[in-house]
């Protein structure tokens, strides 16, 4: 029993406090001096990441006065392209950032608040600031951290942008990095920064919102599932399946997706990374192109108008952006994939291109219009992309789905940041599978459901925690925590659920 467990757990640790004391570490304080040094300087630096930001805001203003005669229109034109080139200009600023300001990263410890500590958090919040989660699932998220230091062999997909001590992690060929994993490679423990190196092999798998810590290895062919953290110093051996936090052999061998297809080369991969391209920008302008009619609404009531007629209208223009953007992405979804259907898709196809555009955009709903998560409004638009939602059923933010892939029954409810039905994505398949969940089950914050996954009626899976393997009806009324998720069979209800 769970309890029991965590008793248990209990006595070795007060045994082994007993016979070994513990001794507190020491470690290298920084000076008041360089503390006060080093403040001023995040300050300053935080008004230059500020005041490069809103210079895009200044670019109506600088054509303006650059150019007398131009129109409206143009002006209008001159900002969306200024967004899109800020974009990669800050893309490529942040590549030479990393290198001129902290060179290679470098195994070791360091004293927080220190002149390094600064300079790693300087290249780390200069990459923050840099919305490259648009380049996930592409091979240019590859490039982008290949430029800044990382070892990533050829084929690799990368469907995370967690990484961060680039110098220090390495990837083989052939892996699969999903959505929300994280290696990072550093820590702060005790006023002290630690960067280790992490490394995964070829053919290696680490699922959705898996982490691995420092100085850690997963030999080839190893597999970290969903929601699991592989622990400081520890290693996957060839070919084995680790799961849970902390992660533990879960099976000895796997046969996830064994039909895989070889790789395009050569100049079909060229055709096909050409098309990609075109792909990111119209993800890339398409927002820009929706908002340009709205703005050019304002710089017309600014100009030619009063104020108080601007603050009048822009609750109804923002509302007016807010439903031709959704019905735009769900036009787009069915235009571009029409109902979409359990199925073994290819990196290289022009069907995967088409998907990512569609789940590229449904993302960016968060950052457009997050306003509408968590609100009634949000089951309506979901159902015109095709999700099938029951009735009373409520939905907070969701960080994944395919929309005709997920049945949600009556009256369930699906907390915040859950992920549903991530695909799997290895040895260059995407495997698409349908996810359903019952009647009054509830879905806790953080949750990743696996594509396939069946949760019956009346259950729960609890924060941070993934479904059981067990099929829907058996599931009935269960209730689930943990990775791997550890059966509940008593917790407090609510009567008024």
């Amino acid at each position: 029993k769970l309890a029991d467990f965590i008793d248990l757990v209990a006595i070795k640790n007060e045994n082994n406090n007993e016979s070994t004391p513990l001794k507190d570490p020491v470690t290298p304080k920084t000076s008041r001096l360089i503390y006060l040094i080093v403040t001023c300087l995040q300050f300053l630096t935080t008004i230059l990441f500020y005041g490069l930001t809103a210079t895009v805001l200044l670019v109506p203003l600088l054509l303006k006065d650059m150019i007398p005669n131009i129109t409206y229109t143009g002006i209008i034109l001159g900002s969306l392209a200024s967004f899109v080139f800020f974009y990669l200009f800050w893309m490529a600023l942040s590549i030479v950032a990393k290198w001129v300001v902290i060179g290679k990263f470098k195994e070791g410890s360091y004293p927080l608040w220190g002149f390094y500590y600064f300079r790693f958090w300087f290249v780390k919040k200069f990459i923050d600031m840099v919305p490259i989660n648009l380049l996930t699932g592409t091979p240019f998220i590859n490039w982008y951290f290949k430029l800044l230091g990382a070892k990533i062999g050829s084929n690799s997909f990368l469907g995370t942008d967690r990484l961060r001590v680039f110098d220090l992690i390495s990837i083989g060929e052939d892996s699969s990095l999903l959505k929300e994993s994280t290696l990072l490679g550093y820590s702060i423990e005790n006023e002290m920064l630690h960067l280790g190196r992490i490394t995964v092999g070829s053919r290696c798998f680490v699922g959705a919102r898996a982490m691995l810590s420092m100085d850690t290895m997963m030999l080839d062919d190893s597999m970290l599932l969903e929601l699991s953290m592989l622990r400081d110093h520890e290693t996957i051996p060839r070919g084995a399946v680790w799961k849970g936090s902390p992660a533990r052999p879960f099976q000895l061998h796997h046969d996830y997706i064994p039909n895989t297809k070889k790789r395009i080369k050569g100049i079909k991969k060229v055709g096909f990374q050409f098309l990609q391209t075109l792909a990111f920008l119209f993800v890339l302008f398409f927002p820009l192109f929706m908002s340009a009619p709205f703005t050019y609404i304002y710089y017309v009531l600014i100009n030619q108008y009063s104020l108080s007629l601007l603050i009048l209208s822009t609750i109804p223009l923002i509302a007016l952006f807010i439903l031709l953007f959704c019905f735009s992405i769900s036009g787009l979804k069915w235009l571009l994939l029409g109902k979409q259907k359990p199925m073994d898709i290819q990196l290289d196809s022009l069907l995967y291109i088409r998907k990512w555009i569609v789940d590229s955009m449904i993302f960016m709903s968060l950052f457009y219009f997050r306003s509408i998560y968590a609100t009634l409004y949000l089951p309506l638009w979901l159902r015109t992309t095709g999700a099938k939602i029951g009735k009373r059923a409520e939905i907070s933010t969701l960080n994944h789905l395919s929309a005709d892939l997920l049945d949600i029954g009556n009256e369930s409810f699906l907390a915040d940041s859950t992920s549903i039905g991530v695909p799997m994505v290895y040895h260059g398949t995407v495997n698409l599978r349908e996810t359903s969940i019952g009647n009054r089950s509830f879905i806790g914050n953080g949750a990743v459901l696996l594509p396939g996954t069946k949760i019956g009626n009346d259950c729960l899976i609890g924060v941070l925690s993934t479904a059981p393997n067990i099929d829907g009806e058996k599931i009935n009324g269960s209730s689930w925590l943990g990775s791997p998720p550890i059966f509940l069979p008593n917790r407090q209800e609510s009567p008024k659920f």
